[in-house]
């Protein structure tokens, strides 16, 4: 088995000058990552709020509805009351009133 050795230059020594540069794009780079999870945060924020107002208006939609509801049935049971009433005091056989 024989192995192949791989002729390869050793790193260049890195001057104060590149190491500097370097450092400066890295912050660079940190700062753009930063603005835009900054503006990723802002846009999820917004579109949180809007997603709430929409919520709590489809909430209001449905309470109003089941107060809507709950009172067409006070009526139902309020007239289905009246119609037993009036069809116990019409005496057997007579037809009730319409």
């Amino acid at each position: 088995m024989s192995r192949s050795v791989r002729s390869s230059k050793p790193p260049a020594p890195r001057t104060a000058a590149a190491d500097a540069a370097d450092w400066q794009y890295r912050v660079l780079l940190l700062e753009r990552r930063v603005l835009t999870l900054r503006r990723s945060r802002r846009v999820l924020l917004e579109l949180l709020a809007t997603q709430q107002a929409r919520y709590e208006a489809e909430v209001d939609r449905l309470r109003r509805r089941v107060d809507e509801l709950e009172r067409q049935r006070q009526r139902l049971l309020a007239f289905i009351r009246k119609r037993r009433v009036l069809r116990g005091t019409a005496g057997a056989g007579a037809v009730p009133p319409r």
